[in-house]
Parts: structure tokens; C-alpha cells; sequence
């Protein structure tokens, strides 16, 4: 711990002296597990995130929606599709109703801008 500050310049200094390519050649007999650190889209776009389905497109409608899903599969049954977020005021109705207000009151509500 007295020295990690100056072995993570040296492994920077080290890393850094070659491209990401290259250190996928020179690791590739490497025993251990090692692998690049993404980004987001980078996850999206890994052809093996997509083989082990961690990686699902959004539900329609709506515009295109490619997600990371989670690393655990249940039962091995990977996520096909990732549920869209409900839009803004799509279950007040529902919900209201279910609370014991009448249409009349919804409608009341929605005419005092209190509700979409």
C-alpha cells in the first residue's frame, strides 16, 4: 500500500504503450481472467454480451432501445426484452380508480389541471 500511487504510473506507463489489439494478442494464453473495461455502448455492441443475451432490445412501442440487462439469469432464461418505463401519467386513471374515486372525480381532477 506504501507504493500504489507509483505502481499505477508504472502499470498507466506500461498499458499505455500499447493498443487495446495488442494486449488482446498478448493475452490471449494469459491463465487469468482479464478483460477491457467498457463503456456502455461498448457493452451494447460486444458480440459476446450479445451471445449470452446481456444485452435486450426495449419493448415497442416507442423509439429503438438497446439496454444491458442483468448478469443474472434465473433458471438460465436470459432477458429478451427490457420493460419500458410507464409514460408520464399513463396509470393515474388506474390508479385513482382503484383508490375509490369515481370518473366524475378523474374528470373534475383533469379539468383543474391536478392530472393529465
Amino acid at each position: 500500500m506504501e507504493h500504489c500511487t507509483a505502481l499505477i504510473d508504472i502499470l498507466d506507463e506500461v498499458f499505455a504503450s500499447a493498443t487495446i489489439d495488442e494486449w488482446r494478442d498478448r493475452l490471449r494464453t494469459f491463465s487469468g481472467v482479464w478483460d477491457v473495461n467498457q463503456t456502455p455502448q461498448e457493452v451494447v455492441d460486444d458480440p459476446q454480451a450479445r451471445a449470452n443475451s446481456f444485452v435486450a432490445a426495449g419493448e415497442e412501442p416507442g423509439p429503438p432501445l438497446t439496454a444491458v440487462t442483468s448478469p443474472v439469469q434465473f433458471d438460465h432464461v436470459a432477458m429478451t426484452t427490457v420493460p419500458r418505463a410507464p409514460e408520464h401519467g399513463q396509470h393515474t386513471e388506474e390508479v385513482l380508480l382503484e383508490h375509490g374515486y369515481s370518473w366524475d372525480d378523474i374528470s373534475a381532477l383533469k379539468d383543474e389541471g391536478a392530472i393529465l
